[in-house]
């Protein structure tokens, strides 16, 4: 066999071949967030909250993104992916939704749920009326 008989060819292959795993395996580690696509996570506010202001705050983070829109309104994030973006909430039962896109074009959609009880505002507002 050829490798038998010349053993600095048999080092200069493994060498070679070794090489060009590690590049590989390293090629491979750098690109898994391409790979992986766009990610979103939403930490405020949950899912079928109800809120009392109507002034809510929608924060999370997002990474390997190149747009993030809020109810089809770009916002923008940190260098560490964090976002924080305030709404006005009507009475009621209030739908937001959060989108994602990376430059590949991958998209990730949250939709978002939640109640805002404006009684105890109304409820104010009458007791000032009253009081004036």
């Amino acid at each position: 066999m050829i490798f038998s008989r010349n053993p600095k060819f048999t080092i200069k292959i493994f060498a070679y071949l070794f090489a060009l795993v590690m590049i590989t395996g390293y090629s491979i580690f750098q690109a898994r967030h391409l790979i992986s696509g766009p990610q979103l996570s939403i930490d405020s506010p949950t899912q079928g909250e109800t809120i009392k202001n109507s002034i809510l705050e929608v924060a999370g983070s997002a990474h390997n993104i190149s747009e993030i829109q809020l109810n089809d309104k770009q916002i923008y994030t940190e260098k560490d992916g964090r976002f924080k973006e305030k709404l006005m909430l009507s009475p009621g039962y209030n739908i937001m939704k959060v989108s994602v896109r990376d430059k590949f074009g991958r998209e990730i959609h949250k939709t978002l749920e939640v109640v805002f009880d404006n009684n105890e505002i109304q409820q104010q507002a009458r007791l000032n009326y009253k009081n004036n």
